[in-house]
């Protein structure tokens, strides 16, 4: 399993490395731009492209999360393992629970996460 905590705004430095055929977990901890858990209620998918400037130029996979406690996520990155390469993916979080003034969800996107598969 790999592991990594990420603050919204704050650029992630630990890059993933992952074995061709494996099929890892990544626990993903997402916290708010204070440092502290989200609010209850938030989902997360989490989108895996291989853009290097932009993550939406090229989705390859979107990934939904478990989430057994709320800023805590787990994802199955097997999918991608398939391919070596480059990869760079990004967390979006979604409450419904909560809206904006105009009456949508609130949601959020993270910094990009690098991955290699060797």
């Amino acid at each position: 399993m790999y592991e990594i905590s990420i603050t919204l705004g704050e650029p992630i430095e630990d890059k993933l490395t992952l074995q061709q055929g494996d099929s890892p977990l990544l626990e993903l901890t997402a916290l708010d731009y204070d440092g502290t858990a989200l609010d209850t209620g938030y989902t997360g998918t989490f989108y895996i492209g291989r853009s290097g400037s932009d993550p939406d130029e090229w989705v390859l996979t979107e990934i939904t999360g478990v989430s057994p406690v709320d800023n805590v996520f787990y994802f199955q990155l097997e999918e991608i393992t398939y391919t070596r390469g480059n990869y760079q993916g990004y967390l979006f979080v979604s409450n419904s629970t909560e809206t904006t003034p105009v009456g949508d969800a609130v949601s959020y996107s993270y910094k990009p996460v690098k991955i290699e598969v060797k």
